[in-house]
């Protein structure tokens, strides 16, 4: 498993390289879902069994989902929206202000072959979860930079391999991995669609590829969702 890359430039995420990340995986994730469920089933309970006006919006809301003509194939996507208005009211927030999200490039012109999320490891053949996302390519082809930015760090781990962080300001940050060769260097500024680098399989790789991630502070993001990479063809 990849694992977590540990910013050096972010006070609050000193860690040495060596350690392992404290992140909880993907079992607590699980269990944080569960909890975060059951708490939205008992607030649409007491907001169903409410009479304040205030909470009008919210019982039309949960009636919209429950109702039987509901798209059951849109439910997710609902649930998803209902949370993120009523019970995560700051979630979006976060993201304020951070335009470079909206025009992030296509670092490699190549498909995704491993996504975001929850996958099976290769090398354990355990499941765990994926912090980025996977393009593989032939070796040496080029890797470009998403959007402008400053080298926040290149350099070389066990697990990443060559490597190359870039800042993008306002906490945005993406990371370039198991790179066969790395250009620029610490505090070198670069451009977007700028060649950073080429595609490798040093550090913990099965083959070539990029492992490219999309970061907002402490947050993973899935690049998939600001990010519209080419399909695999169906063909092959």
């Amino acid at each position: 498993m990849e694992q977590v890359y540990r910013r050096r430039s972010i006070s609050t995420h000193k860690r040495n390289q060596s350690h392992a990340p404290r992140l909880t995986g993907y079992r607590a994730t699980v269990v944080k879902q569960s909890v975060l469920c059951i708490i939205l089933f008992i607030f649409c309970l007491v907001a169903m069994l409410s009479t304040k006006p205030e909470l009008q919006k919210v019982k039309d809301s949960i009636s919209l989902v429950i109702n039987t003509q509901t798209d059951f194939k849109s439910l997710p996507h609902q649930l998803h929206g209902f949370i993120k208005t009523y019970i995560l009211k700051q979630e979006d927030k976060t993201l304020t202000g951070k335009e470079v999200l909206t025009s992030l490039g296509v670092p490699l012109t190549a498909p995704v072959t491993s996504t975001f999320g929850p996958r099976t490891d290769d090398a354990t053949g355990t499941e765990a979860f994926h912090y980025g996302v996977d393009i593989a390519a032939n070796e040496g082809e080029k890797i470009k930079c998403s959007a402008p930015g400053k080298v926040a760090e290149a350099g070389e781990s066990a697990d990443y391999g060559r490597y190359l962080l870039i800042d993008h300001g306002n906490e945005v940050y993406t990371l370039y991995a198991h790179c066969l060769e790395v250009l620029p260097q610490s505090g070198d500024a670069v451009l977007a669609d700028q060649v950073i680098a080429t595609v490798g399989a040093t550090g913990n790789a099965t083959g070539p590829h990029l492992h490219f991630e999309l970061r907002n502070g402490d947050t993973w993001l899935d690049p998939s969702e600001f990010i519209t990479f080419p399909q695999a063809n169906q063909n092959d």
